[in-house]
């Protein structure tokens, strides 16, 4: 379970987040929802390490990543696909959880847990299933997944 409980982030002298919390259970799809400027990238960035949090906790499966490096919390399995421009916009969401996927340990049930995801919805293969028009656009939401604990076996 992903628990983040009471996560201040800081851009300078700026708060940007006071005091959020929220819980995602195993196995649990969320969206996260807001106007532009309300904070659902610097939350997303805050959990993965790309911005360290000024205060709070981020925890995985009981285990504080609070203040970790991106690569680290990489390894213990959240991971960000960055939203617009900056995923491979000619791949599908799948091929692209496939590539972050690849940095972690090799292991077991990385692929079943891409199964899974493939079977509420992510394009399995291109043109097998077509992509969401924003993806194949290269505009995918940010999102914060634990679908990749290990990488695809070769």
């Amino acid at each position: 379970m992903l628990e983040v409980s009471e996560l201040v982030a800081r851009y300078g002298s700026v708060e940007a987040l006071r005091g959020v919390s929220l819980e995602v259970r195993e196995g649990e799809m969320v969206a996260l929802i807001g106007a532009n400027g309300a904070g659902k990238s610097t939350l997303l960035r805050s959990i993965t390490g790309l911005l360290p949090p000024a205060g709070g906790r981020v925890r995985l499966d009981g285990s504080d990543l609070t203040g970790r490096a991106p690569e680290e919390i990489l390894r213990a399995g959240i991971a960000l696909v960055p939203e617009r421009r900056r995923v491979f916009g000619g791949l599908t969401v799948l091929d692209n959880l496939h590539l972050g996927g690849y940095a972690l340990p090799r292991g077991r049930g990385f692929q079943e847990r891409l199964d899974e995801g493939v079977g509420r919805g992510l394009p399995a293969v291109p043109g097998a299933a077509p992509a969401p028009r924003s993806a194949s656009r290269g505009r995918c939401p940010e999102a914060s997944s634990r679908c990749s604990r290990s990488p695809v076996p070769s």
